[in-house]
Parts: C-alpha cells; structure tokens; sequence
C-alpha cells in the first residue's frame, strides 16, 4: 500500500490567527455580560441572582458579587445614561438604548450606513435593566435600522463602537496579566486604552453621555496645557504599586476590586453615585473644584470615604483632612477677594510656566504660558521678579508669582509634602503674599501639579 500524501493546505495569516485568539477571549467577557443582564431581570423579579458571581466587563480579576453589582450597574446607568425628560417615557423607566459595533476601522456607521461591520449588538435599556437584545454579524446600520423598524423596536439612543485593534491591545494587556500578575498596573493600563482608544477613534461613544460631555468640555475650556506638557500615565505608573484596593459598600453587600497595595479605600454606593451626579452638573473648573473639596469634607465625615488597612490612621488623617479641606475654600475666598476677584497667580515649574485664575478664591482657568522667558542667556534661571515682570509686560498681571525650581534632570522624583518647600521661591515679598503662602494654597496646588508635568 503506497504511502499517504498529506494534502497541501494554505497556511493562515498570522493576523486571523491572532483575530481568532481575540474573538474567543471576547466571547468570554459577551457571555460573562449576558449573565450579568440576566442577573438584572432575575432580581427585579424577586428571585436571588441565577449567576451569584458576575465579572466586570474586561477586568480579568473583577469578579464580585452579582446583588451588589446589580445595584450600582443599574442605578448608574438609570442616572447617568438615561434620557431624562419631564416625565418617563415607558412605564419601565428611562430609557438608554445601546448598539454596541465591532468594525475593521473607525467610521461613523451613522455617516456610511451601508458599510459593513463585524458585529452589531442592540440592548434595549429601560430603567437601567437591559431588558431584550440582538446580535448581528456582518451586516450593516441600515440592515439593522430596517429589522428595528420592521419589528417595532425602539432605536438605540447611544452608539458604542471598538475595533479589532483596539481589542486587540486590550488582549495583549490581558496576557500580560496573565504572566506579571499586577492588578494595579493592568487596572491603569485598561483606563489608558480607553483614552488613548478615544483620541485614536479605536473606541468611543456617540453621543456623549451627560457626564462625560460636562467633564470634557470643563477640561478642554478651562484647562488650557497641551498635552506634551502633562505625563499623566508615566507618573500615575510609577504610583501604581501604591493604588489603594477599592471597595464599594452598596445595597446587598460589597464589590471589591483588589489590586496590589494593602490599603484600601472604601467607597459608600451613596457616595459614589452622588459624586458622579455632582461632576454632571458641576459646569466650570471652580464648580468641580468647590464641589469635589465639599464630597471629600461631608465624605470623610458622613462615612462615604475611609481607608481599611490602617484605621487608626485613617481616623487622624480624615479628621483634619476634613477641618482642612472645609477651610481652605473659605480662606481662599476672602484672602483673594480682599486684593482682587479674579485673582490670578502665576506658577514656574521647571522650565514651564502655568497661569492660574481663581474666581472667588476656586480655580477657574488655567492656561499654559506660550514663550515665556523662564532661563536666560546662559541658559541659567531668570530670577522669580524678572520672569513676573516679562508676564506683566504682556497685558497681564499676576497677583503672585511662585518659582518651583525643580532638581535637573527632574525625572522620576516627586517633590510632594514637605519636601516642596525648599524649592519655592515667590514674588513679591509682601504681608499679604506671605499670608497666602503660609495658608498652604500654592502648595497644595503644587503638589498636585507637579508631579504629573512632562520635565
């Protein structure tokens, strides 16, 4: 008997491989999702939840308990992507219909409505419960839009839409996990794709929902830096392994979300959602500020705040945290009224310089000084009053000048605390300036600028 030819094969493209790898790690997290919204209907039927453990969505080590999850995911979204009108539309409560879009690039499915996607999900959402949904493979907005009409289905009101690329990474961090084991590191790095996902148009939301629209449109108004002046991820990496766990105390018991620090900081369900309500109506930069220092003061002392994990210590720190943080603001506001209103300050940090104007003693513009002559022609620093009297020059005035002279080179050190002061200088040298400095407010706000600058 002759021997057997093996049949010639076409071999894959390393790119299905990987697409196959993807799909079969997504479906993973589809599923988990379905047993979440089934969980939903389960409970407000009455009946205890038919899956006690749920998982949240691509957080590999978030599996919490389902009661306590249920709440919050419903009154989340209930409150803050529920269409709210002057009376409910459905008897089932606001409604926030979701697509969700799988597709090869980023497009506007709305703007080519005859392009084709990968997957196509609609979840009717009525009261924040996901009460029906439809999957659709390789069709297109307008296939899908004709079976919602033809059925009588309402039409999603949000559209969410990833690539491949995008899970892609989201994969690749996954098995990253897998090997190093760092919740921290992964519980940042799943944030940062998201973002970076937004800005790519890799991932997003159409439109906006209310929260998120405010905080945007707050930071892009009134925080004026550009970008490759701010290192937000490399320092929030290196603070990684200091990331407190998380926990949040809701109806039904507790969803824990451990990462690698022994502390952790437990957040009420109450508390949560009120800071959340709060950032959506807070519409200037002095609002979200005065509001976020009033939730931290009434958290700190209602019990929506503390820290598990060295509670003795806890109680010391909230109790003047929460006699400083309720006076801070109204020290602020008479100091800066009593000169000017507004008041602005004019902050060096290293080689940069930020102007920031405070209204009735809050924050409320902070832009990035362009050509601001901060070194000589030596390349040595300009003292404090020569670069405060440059910034003059230019039809602005500045209250107050701070030099934070940073060490050089500056990467990886993070001057918080104490430490700070023997890097400041300021001009000028009168009473009232001396009496700002010592009440702490432009070192609190150095604090928490400075370690996050590009340098």
């Amino acid at each position: 008997m002759a021997n057997a030819q093996p049949q010639a094969t076409t071999p894959k493209h390393p790119r299905d491989e990987k697409r196959e790898k993807v799909w079969r790690w997504l479906r993973y997290y589809y599923h988990k999702w379905m047993e979440t919204c089934e969980n939903q209907r389960w409970i407000i039927e009455g009946r205890a939840p038919k899956y006690p453990q749920a998982l949240l969505p691509f957080i590999p080590f978030g599996f919490v308990p389902a009661e306590p999850y249920h709440y919050l995911l419903t009154s989340f979204v209930d409150g803050h992507l529920g269409v709210l009108g002057n009376k409910l539309v459905n008897p089932l409560g606001n409604p926030a219909h979701m697509a969700t879009i799988i597709q090869e690039e980023p497009f506007d499915v709305t703007e080519q409505p005859n392009r084709e996607v990968s997957y196509l999900m609609i979840e009717q959402v009525f009261g924040g419960i996901i009460t029906d949904f439809w999957m659709f493979e390789n069709t297109t907005w307008n296939k899908v839009t004709a079976f919602l009409q033809a059925n009588n289905i309402d039409m999603p009101i949000y559209r969410k839409g990833v690539t491949w690329a995008f899970l892609e990474k989201m994969y690749d961090r996954h098995q990253k996990w897998l090997i190093d084991g760092f919740n921290s590191t992964y519980f940042l790095d799943f944030f940062r794709a998201i973002f970076d996902g937004i800005d790519s148009g890799d991932a997003g939301i159409q439109p906006q929902p209310p929260m998120l629209k405010n905080l945007l449109d707050v930071l892009n108004t009134h925080v004026q830096i550009p970008a490759d002046k701010i290192n937000l991820w490399g320092t929030l990496d290196i603070l990684a392994p200091n990331l407190p766990s998380i926990q949040i105390e809701g109806r039904g018991g507790s969803i824990p979300i451990t990462l690698d620090s022994p502390f952790t900081l437990v957040v009420s369900e109450a508390g949560l959602l009120a800071m959340l309500d709060g950032l959506k109506y807070s519409r200037t930069l002095g609002e979200v500020t005065l509001f976020m220092i009033g939730f931290v003061g009434r958290g700190l002392q209602a019990g929506w705040l503390q820290l598990k994990g060295a509670r003795w210590v806890s109680k010391l720190v909230a109790w003047r945290m929460r006699r400083k943080l309720i006076a801070l603001p109204k020290k602020v506001s008479m100091m800066t009224q009593l000169l000017a209103n507004p008041f602005r300050i004019l902050l060096i940090v290293g080689k940069n310089a930020f102007s920031v104007e405070l209204v009735d003693g809050n924050p409320e513009l902070i832009r990035y000084e362009e050509d601001l002559p901060i070194l000589d022609a030596e390349n040595k620093r300009r003292p404090v009053d020569d670069v405060w009297r440059e910034f003059c020059k230019r039809g602005k005035y500045a209250h107050v000048a701070v030099d934070v002279n940073l060490p050089d080179p500056y990467a990886g050190r993070f001057p918080v605390g104490n430490d700070i002061e023997d890097m400041i200088s300021y001009y000028p040298k009168n009473d009232f300036v001396r009496y700002i400095m010592r009440q702490g407010l432009v070192k609190m706000f150095a604090n928490l600028v400075v370690p996050f600058l590009a340098e």
